[in-house]
């Protein structure tokens, strides 16, 4: 065998111990975040600590931006916000899924209308810790048109599974009202 030869199996054979020493090394660091992020069966994930979606004090202006374009400023119209504080006790949690139903309220002819609207925002490598957030908007022409929002809830699901919901209402719902065929399937509410 020659020296080119012999250097280039020498060298193949160090490249092939050093990629596999590599993927076992990337293997375990998966494991171990793997290990972290998973909640063991029974352990609290997360607490829901504050829900705020219904009337005038969830009303958030848009921001305001300046330019260099000449251009007159718009009058900030204001947004619904539906906002949840939530605490999360694993080292870290890969993912969570947040739910949301929000149903505004109009007159229409002497009528109620009801408009339902619906919007699911998915969180990925959440580290343990205080005070996160979700939030969601609803635009300032849905309020102008479908009226004000009158009740809202929320459900958290990890791992496929709901772990925590939270609702809030300025009128009378029944209990799990964005679960109630009677509620979200009536001809009262548009979805």
């Amino acid at each position: 065998m020659t020296r080119r030869w012999a250097w280039r199996v020498t060298m193949a054979a160090a490249c092939g111990c050093i990629l596999a020493l590599g993927w076992a090394r990337t293997a375990a660091a998966q494991r171990r975040a793997g290990d972290a992020g998973e909640a063991r069966r029974g352990e609290r994930v997360l607490s829901l600590e504050k829900f705020e979606a219904v009337g005038r004090r969830n009303r958030v202006k848009t921001p305001e931006y300046e330019t260099n374009i000449n251009r007159g400023p718009g009058l900030p119209r204001e947004w619904a916000r539906v906002a949840v504080e939530y605490s999360t006790y694993p080292e870290w949690v890969d993912t969570l899924t947040f739910q949301y139903w929000v149903m505004a309220l109009r007159e229409e002819d002497g009528e109620n209308a009801y408009s339902l609207y619906t919007k699911t925002v998915r969180y990925v490598d959440i580290r343990q810790g205080r005070e996160h957030m979700s939030t969601v908007f609803l635009h300032p022409t849905a309020l102008e048109r479908y009226g004000e929002v009158v009740a809202a809830a929320v459900e958290v699901s990890h791992e496929g599974r709901m772990i925590e919901s939270a609702s809030e209402a300025d009128i009378p719902v029944p209990e799990r009202w964005w679960r109630n065929a009677q509620v979200v399937e009536n001809q009262a509410v548009t979805a």
